[in-house]
């Protein structure tokens, strides 16, 4: 199940932005798989998603989303790097839906009706 997750995912979520805690969150427990179930979910995570690495600058634009927007650190911490991804859209259902930031980055919600 983890995996079809994985392959769904890859088809709405942009390519050069993934949020792997959502994908953890939404796995069965560690407890429920051992160490190579574990590692082989790994490895398929790694090869469909491409996973960008937090640095100074995405924390101190962060901070500054955080003031102009007034979304979590959290959440800013998630829009910082996907605008430094050059994304254009973050599905989130936890941001305001159809918001644009710095005009170029859109919320969408996948569950707004």
């Amino acid at each position: 199940m983890p995996i079809q997750w994985m392959n769904q995912a890859s088809k709405i979520l942009p390519e050069r932005f993934s949020i792997h805690m959502m994908y953890w969150l939404s796995a069965p427990r560690p407890s429920m798989l051992d160490s190579k179930e574990i590692s082989l979910l790994i490895d398929e995570f790694f090869k469909v998603f491409t996973v960008k690495t937090i640095t100074q600058q995405t924390i101190q634009n962060a901070l500054s989303l955080r003031d102009k927007y007034h979304y979590s650190y959290f959440d800013c911490l998630m829009l910082s790097s996907a605008l430094l991804s050059d994304c254009s859209i973050l599905y989130s259902e936890d941001m305001h839906h159809s918001h644009t930031l710095e005009n170029t980055l859109k919320i969408i919600d996948p569950f707004h009706g």
